[in-house]
């Protein structure tokens, strides 16, 4: 059916802000890997994209799999919000620390 997405696709963008190309791809690399290891399994089915800010190149790893873990319930309580009559939903909340 047209429009429907039954896989996972992600992409992953990181901004030469970051830094070299090293350090961006190291970025991407540990996105990469939290993802397919930590986070696919209970990912719904749908397309994500992953948009590295500078912060990622100083962030742990722990740092990161948990900021990727509020980055998915939000993601999961968009997808599942009900969309209002006038057809805008309200802003989220930013993750708590």
């Amino acid at each position: 059916m047209k429009g429907t997405v039954e896989e996972t696709d992600t992409a992953y963008m990181v901004s030469r802000k970051i830094g070299q190309a090293v350090e961006r791809n190291k970025v991407k690399r540990r996105i990469r890997e939290l993802f397919r290891t930590r986070m696919r399994a209970s990912a719904a089915p749908g397309r994500y994209l992953f948009i590295a800010r500078t912060s990622c190149s100083q962030a742990t790893f722990k740092q990161l799999e948990n900021d990727m873990a509020a980055l998915m319930e939000r993601a999961d309580a968009m997808r599942t919000a009900q969309i209002p009559e006038n057809g805008r939903l309200a802003p989220l909340e930013p993750p708590k620390k």
